[in-house]
């Protein structure tokens, strides 16, 4: 029985001759408002039935009413807080009907009553500005749309409790997380906030995605994160016996994200195929000391394609240290404005993941400098091409220690126009770049590599050519 009911019962038969259903919401309502009135709401009890019973739920009617003034139409539930006294109430309005459908003081409860704890489908949620304090993460389903206000403005804090350090879900995550090939769909994140709130000893990831295809985070700060800020994450499979990185994780967009102060990744990509990345900033990656984290982590994924990325100022203290940029096993994926430097670790570390080789990639306007190791760590990236790159004043962690660019077991390379030197009075890169092991059959072409340590370009490959590069103190033709 609703309390429009209840009032209704009570104005009809008179209190007397009501129902167990309407004298129990009577109940509920009354100490609802005690409750509320000993936070300094203003609930007065000496009037009329009717009246009392209505009155917190009239009270936060009305006041949701007058904020958004219409109706808005294009979202299915609006979710709005109320502050009275010391109480924050969390509101649920009918984005048809304008109707209060349900509050809270729990913004969990609210959150999952809009999406139906993630079994709704074409539902869209757009959160007011305000503080939600998340008490249970908040899980959604197929074609949903779960938006904020302004990003700003909308913070969904972490307010968990109990989670040990290595939780794995998310403030945000879907509905099948944890299930076998889930497979949700269409799902998009928008305009908010997420406060991990590390810092305070909560723990979990900020949003994290398994095993979804079809879906968008968008215009998000991931700040204080124990684990990644945004994780995606498929179940590895190798189709067609090609032995690719293909997984069950398709068609996903990550745009306009800035990360800080987050314990692992600021985004952290698996078993994926047909992602864009656009526009990430990731500030202070890798925060915790018993775990390295970098600013975006690509593992055993195709067909990506990455622009505009910004990593820096990372403060990992293990042995790789916090990276800008991590590939493991990643193919066939494009790469372009990156900026890394400033890392604890290396600015790029590129390797093969198992057996997922790091092939057939594209670099294009790459900046790693002053990084504590090495600019770019290269390993395994047959058949890949590389131009306008600038790899300066690296091995910062030990002078005469790291190269600008270092190659490890990897042919068939175009790497061209490129800066590979130390402008620093005091040089510590020790060579602008260095290819080792098994490498060959690579080629160098149009390199400044001057004013390192040692030396310019060291090969190794009898088959690699070096043509119209400066090494060092003369020019290799």
């Amino acid at each position: 029985m609703t309390i429009k009911e209840t009032i209704e019962e009570a104005k009809k038969v008179g209190v007397k001759d009501m129902s167990w259903k309407a004298w129990f919401m009577i109940v509920t309502i009354i100490s609802a408002a005690a409750v509320a009135s000993f936070y300094g709401v203003n609930v007065t009890m000496n009037i009329d039935l009717a009246n009392r019973v209505g009155s917190l739920e009239g009270m936060l009617s009305h006041t949701i009413n007058s904020t958004f003034y219409a109706l808005q139409k294009q979202a299915s539930y609006i979710i709005s807080t109320v502050t009275s006294g010391a109480t924050t109430y969390y509101c649920m309005q009918n984005g048809t009907t304008g109707k209060l459908d349900f509050w809270s003081t729990n913004a969990s409860a609210i959150t999952n009553a809009a999406t139906g704890n993630g079994t709704y489908s074409n539902i869209t949620v757009l959160l007011k500005a305000g503080t939600y304090l998340l008490q249970n993460d908040t899980v959604l389903g197929n074609n949903t749309v779960f938006r904020g206000e302004n990003k700003y403005a909308v913070i969904l804090v972490n307010a968990r409790v109990g989670m040990a350090q290595g939780y794995t879900n998310g403030l945000i995550r879907n509905y099948g997380m944890g299930g076998a090939l889930s497979l949700d769909q269409n799902i998009t994140v928008s305009d908010l906030t997420i406060d991990g709130q590390r810092s305070a000893g909560k723990t979990g990831f900020g949003i994290a995605f398994e095993d979804v295809q079809y879906v968008t985070v968008r215009n998000v700060i991931v700040r204080d994160v124990d684990a990644d800020g945004i994780n995606f994450n498929g179940l590895s499979t190798n189709q067609g016996g090609r032995g690719a990185a293909v997984g069950n994780a398709s068609n996903l967009a990550i745009e306009n994200i800035d990360g800080s102060y987050n314990g692992v990744d600021c985004v952290a990509i698996s078993n994926s195929t047909f992602v864009q990345i656009n526009n990430v900033v990731s500030y202070k990656h890798g925060e915790r000391t018993d775990i390295n984290g970098h600013g975006l982590t690509l593992t055993q994924s195709e067909f990506v394609q990455v622009n505009n990325l910004r990593a820096y100022n990372a403060t990992g203290s293990n042995t790789i240290g916090a990276i800008g940029l991590q590939l493991n096993g990643v193919r066939n994926s494009e790469f372009s404005n990156i900026d890394s430097s400033f890392n604890n670790g290396s600015g790029i570390y590129a390797s093969d993941s198992g057996t997922y080789n790091c092939y057939r990639n594209t670099f294009v306007n790459i900046h790693v400098n002053y990084n504590m190791f090495r600019g770019m760590y290269l390993n395994n990236l047959d058949g890949s091409t590389f131009s306008n790159i600038e790899a300066i004043s690296n091995s910062q962690f030990a002078n005469d220690t790291y190269a600008g660019v270092y190659w490890v077991a990897t042919q068939d390379v175009v790497f061209s126009n490129a800066r590979l030197g130390d402008v620093q009075t005091s040089k510590t890169q020790t060579v602008g770049m260095n290819e080792t092991g098994t490498s060959d059959r690579n080629i160098f072409a149009l390199i400044n590599a001057r004013d390192n340590w040692q030396a310019g370009i060291l090969t190794v490959g009898a088959n690699t050519k070096v043509n119209l590069c400066w090494n060092s103190t003369s020019w290799i033709a």
